[in-house]
């Protein structure tokens, strides 16, 4: 489950992928069965969205994440993409932003994770003590 400037913000969106054809292994049938399990609730509870929206110069930004990261991450088949919608973590990355002074310099990275931790991210954000 991930996002731009991979960390904090309480709109992440995460692209959840899966190795493709090109002789890398395939998820396992019970990690999609945990997806499946995962997702449902955290929509139900509106933290996280399929709906796209508008940003910056893009008419779907979860579109513009699936070309990203399939840019860059050629060999991987993107199943599913979220936004995290957090109004707490949206809070406090705003206030960060701002302190920083510059917007601008955001980066997109990945980060990687089970299904597991997904609904803690989601709560509670991204724990750089464990990158």
């Amino acid at each position: 489950a991930p996002r731009k400037s991979a960390g904090g913000s309480g709109h992440q969106r995460s692209p959840t992928s899966r190795k493709g054809d090109k002789g890398a292994a395939e998820v396992p049938a019970e990690e999609v069965e945990l997806e499946k399990s995962v997702v449902p609730p955290l929509l139900g509870a509106r933290m996280l969205s399929a709906v796209p929206m508008a940003r910056l110069h893009q008419d779907n930004d979860l579109e513009h994440v699936r070309s990203l990261f399939c840019a860059q991450v050629p060999e991987a088949h993107v199943l599913s993409i979220y936004r995290v919608e957090n109004p707490t973590l949206e809070a406090v990355y705003s206030a960060v932003r701002h302190a920083m002074g510059n917007e601008s310099c955001e980066l997109d990275l990945w980060h990687g994770t089970s299904c597991e931790c997904v609904p803690n991210i989601v709560l509670n954000g991204f724990n750089r003590a464990y990158s």
